[in-house]
């Protein structure tokens, strides 16, 4: 734990997946399960750049597979000239926020949804709204 303290600057993200609820039974699986993770795994999820958006998603879910973050944001719809789209993954997590990560076909969906498209692109104005609307509510 002494190098994953030196490594991991912002704890609350981290604090934040595993509580849910001041002494629920949940968050004592939490903290036990997170517990049993080998530094390493989650020093590999906590220095990822999106770490707020990864810990909104996971809010009071627990701390998350490393795969599952991996999967998350290499998704295709979410890249944009190759790498990762900062305000499309702002949205999906703010929508999944507590509800844990979204299946990749409904994301995929979501962003393809002709009501969403402005002159044939995204219109992220709209879907910014839509996942202001949807904070926390899961998929519309």
């Amino acid at each position: 734990m002494s190098t994953l303290r030196r490594t991991v600057k912002n704890t609350g993200t981290i604090t934040s997946m595993l509580l849910k609820g001041e002494g629920s039974s949940r968050t004592k699986k939490n903290i036990n399960e997170f517990l049993s993770i080998e530094d390493r795994d989650v020093q590999a999820v906590a220095c990822y750049p999106f770490i707020t958006s990864i810990s909104a998603i996971c809010n009071g879910k627990g701390f998350p597979k490393a795969g599952d973050v991996d999967t998350l944001l290499k998704l295709p719809s979410l890249q944009k000239e190759g790498r990762l789209d900062r305000q499309l993954l702002s949205s999906i997590s703010s929508i999944c926020h507590t509800k844990g990560f979204p299946k990749t076909g409904d994301v995929d969906t979501l962003l393809k949804l002709s009501s969403l498209q402005k002159d044939g692109q995204l219109d992220r104005q709209l879907l910014s709204s839509i996942s202001s609307i949807c904070n926390g509510k899961g998929f519309p």
